[in-house]
């Protein structure tokens, strides 16, 4: 990854089927959190349109992920 210097901003939108929440980039990544079903049940899930994805133990460390993501 280069760096910029350069602010490329993030916004909520519209959530998919699934997620619970969602954030976009302007250049057309997104960022989402979902809720584990199945064997991953219990489990918050953050995925990305790089095909990045976690499942982590609780809502707030998702959002803290999904943050770190957003760069």
């Amino acid at each position: 990854m280069s760096v910029t210097g350069m602010y490329v901003p993030w916004r909520l939108t519209t959530a998919e089927a699934g997620e619970s929440v969602r954030w976009q980039c302007v250049d057309g990544r997104w960022v989402a959190i979902s809720i584990g079903h199945g064997d991953e049940a219990g489990k918050t899930i953050v995925s990305s349109s790089e095909g990045k994805r976690r499942p982590v133990d609780d809502y707030e460390s998702a959002l803290a992920l999904a943050k770190s993501w957003r760069v």
